[in-house]
């Protein structure tokens, strides 16, 4: 392979969708939370929705991230 296919794949890799928890887990959840919601502050409001996403969540969403990296390797 030539190496600068090597360096494309690698660039792909970097930015790839599947790789990034926020998208598929965080603003997904976030979102949901928030819609139709009324606040004063929007940081206000998504750090207490933040807070109240289970650890576990998290863990899980850890979990599906490195699936997800073992597909794309």
């Amino acid at each position: 392979m030539e190496k600068n296919s090597e360096q494309r794949m690698a660039i792909t890799f970097c930015f790839n969708a599947d790789l990034s928890p926020p998208d598929y887990f965080l603003f997904p959840k976030l979102r949901m939370e928030l819609k139709g919601d009324h606040f004063a502050s929007i940081q206000e409001s998504v750090t207490s929705k933040l807070n109240m996403i289970p650890k576990e969540d998290f863990s899980r969403a850890m979990v599906k991230l490195e699936e997800r990296a073992n597909r794309c390797i």
